[in-house]
């Protein structure tokens, strides 16, 4: 593996992905200061940018060296991980002890990812290389916020609002926006981790629920989520702040941020 530091991260890549890690380099020094201005995150300390082949080359290069162990041992439950979520995925952010990694699937290996969700979700870009960096972005976006325990459907939702901004337009069809609508209100998005992964219209309707609230609070109360995650509060606190910001209990905020979310975004 080459390496180049860049700042505070570290980028591991294989010799045959210069071109890459030429951008990465880029990417990384337009996120750090988009990371600052929009939510007030700091680049990480001991932050390692891997691109990867093959999730086996992350295994082997991502982790500090005192993790190879854990990590043998824990090997029959990381390798059918990893081997069933590979084809799916495009790159992913895991922390090591103190070190926070990402891993990203170059250009080549990204478009042929299997993005079923995604394309549900997002506006199709063909340029390979602006995918890439669109998908830097979030997974980056991830390691900046981690520190920080969010709710689940706001560390999405920033990371989402983040690429839209890296880009400066939208990445995600406006068409989701109807089906915010479509959905009871009492299919809460910050249940994340216990939605199943074969349960695709579950995964969706958190996605487009995380973007669009991020979206909404960001429009209509600029600042208010940069000035909350400088106060590093516990999930139930970060809600019950936004519910009251909008004079809503916390039961309801939901229903209230998709109704208001379809009235400030619906196409006229």
């Amino acid at each position: 593996m080459e390496i180049l530091q860049v700042d505070k991260s570290r980028i591991l890549y294989p010799a045959n992905e210069e071109k890459t890690a030429a951008l990465l380099c880029k990417i990384v020094k337009k996120n750090d200061q988009l990371m600052l201005e929009s939510w007030g995150l700091n680049t990480p300390d001991n932050l390692c940018i891997l691109i990867m082949n093959s999730w086996q080359e992350y295994l082997d290069y991502a982790p500090p060296k005192n993790w190879q162990l854990i990590i043998k041992i824990l090997s029959p439950i990381l390798y059918q991980r990893f081997e069933r979520i590979w084809p799916l995925i495009g790159g992913w952010e895991q922390r090591f002890g103190t070190r926070r990694t990402v891993g990203l699937k170059p250009p080549e290996l990204l478009v042929k990812s299997k993005t079923n969700i995604g394309e549900e979700i997002f506006i199709t870009i063909n340029d390979s290389y602006v995918k890439f960096q669109l998908n830097a972005c979030h997974e980056l976006t991830h390691a900046y916020s981690a520190h920080l325990n969010l709710p689940s459907w706001l560390k999405e939702g920033i990371a989402m609002v983040s690429a839209d901004r890296y880009i400066k337009r939208q990445t995600v069809k406006q068409s989701t926006l109807n089906k915010l609508g479509e959905t009871a209100s009492t299919n809460n998005p910050r249940t994340y981790r216990k939605i199943h992964v074969t349960n695709p219209g579950e995964l969706i309707y958190f996605y487009i629920c995380s973007y669009w609230a991020t979206r909404l609070i960001e429009e209509t109360q600029p600042g208010l989520i940069k000035s909350l995650l400088a106060k590093r509060l516990s999930h139930k606190e970060f809600e019950t702040q936004l519910s009251a910001a909008y004079n809503v209990d916390l039961t309801e905020f939901w229903n209230r941020t998709n109704q208001l979310a379809i009235i400030q975004f619906q196409e006229v």
